[in-house]
């Protein structure tokens, strides 16, 4: 998990503690992939390693990445609020840690801070940081997507340097993240 060590002085940001930079580093050296497309050859195996676990995915889960507004996020005192203190916002208005996007999903699939693995039926694949988490009671009985549309993953973003067009589509799909997700993978 990301801990985080609050400024003591209230104008600064907090700092990520040094073993938990040292642990998404790690991550980051092992699984340097940013919306990139596997060639034929290649097997999720030989690109991703320090597997942890390997989640099950829901064939009710559509292909639509919904996104959500950091800004949103607006409890100081959690953890999903401190996360994105560390974060910055790429060229697309999406926030990352490291080199992993800011994502909520639902509980099935690991808790704040943890790294996935993510691939779809299209052959994209990124990773993600969970920062935060889809409420049970909005998502199926498994708690691997949400039951208003079938999203199993949600960016978090900054609207405001986004693209007009990708606001108004609602998605995120149009950035590299085409296809339904098919392969969920825990990495440490």
């Amino acid at each position: 998990m990301l801990l985080l060590i609050p400024a003591k002085d209230k104008t600064a940001e907090p700092k990520v503690d040094i073993e938990s930079q040292s642990l998404l580093r790690a991550a980051v050296q092992a699984v340097t992939i940013e919306n990139t497309t596997k060639t034929e050859s290649s097997s999720p195996e030989e690109e991703v390693t320090n597997i942890e676990q390997v989640y099950e995915v829901s064939t009710e889960a559509s292909s639509f990445k919904s996104y959500m507004d950091y800004r949103a996020l607006t409890d100081t005192s959690s953890t999903q609020y401190e996360m994105q203190q560390c974060a910055y916002t790429d060229d697309n208005g999406l926030r990352k840690i490291d080199e992993h996007f800011c994502v909520a999903m639902g509980t099935y699939y690991g808790e704040l801070g943890d790294v996935l693995h993510i691939e779809t039926d299209e052959g994209a694949t990124w990773t993600v940081i969970l920062s935060d988490i889809k409420s049970d009671v909005h998502t199926d009985s498994t708690h691997r997507y949400t039951t208003a549309n079938h999203c199993m993953m949600e960016f978090i973003v900054d609207t405001n340097a986004m693209n007009y067009d990708i606001k108004q589509s609602g998605t995120v799909n149009a950035l590299g993240f085409q296809g339904k997700i098919c392969k969920v993978t825990k990495i440490n």
